[in-house]
């Protein structure tokens, strides 16, 4: 940074040096060698910090990635990843149970998400008025193999 602030001050300078041999030499060879002269000075100053600046330029030290370093990051994205599937389709189930006039007092759903990306509904655990209708809904939206528990047996408070 310092040597841009240098350069504008040696083009500052140079340029009202031009200015003044012109004033002063004016309709003379003088004036011409003078102008050369300072123009060739202005450039030297200009380039010479471009060039320092590029000598003084370093590349950063390359960072070598450890797959060790990220690992808690991956689980810590997957269990967020469950927890945001098991929510959304709690979500959904209780949207379903509504739509049929079943009233759901709870709805916990459980997946299990497998290396290649498939979920799969472990178990759902439901607080509704009336279990057995919402446990038909919840297998008929969910799939036929979904274990459904009754939460009304569960100390949640919810008793219909």
């Amino acid at each position: 940074m310092e040597s841009v602030t240098y350069a504008a001050r040696t083009i500052c300078a140079v340029s009202a040096a031009l200015c003044l041999v012109e004033e002063l030499v004016s309709g003379t060879k003088l004036r011409e060698h003078m102008k050369l002269l300072l123009t060739l000075t202005g450039m030297c100053i200009v380039l010479s910090s471009a060039v320092k600046g590029a000598a003084e330029f370093e590349f950063p030290d390359a960072v070598v990635f450890d797959p060790a370093d990220y690992a808690q990051s991956r689980e810590l994205y997957l269990e967020e990843l469950k927890l945001q599937t098991q929510e959304n389709i709690s979500a959904v189930l209780v949207e379903e149970l509504t739509a049929a006039g079943v009233k759901a007092y709870s709805v916990e759903t459980e997946v299990n998400i497998s290396d290649d990306g498939s979920i799969s509904i472990i178990r759902v655990t439901a607080a509704a008025d009336d279990f057995t209708k919402a446990s038909d809904i919840i297998k008929r939206t969910a799939g036929s193999s979904t274990e459904v528990i009754n939460g009304n047996d569960r100390k949640t408070g919810y008793e219909p």
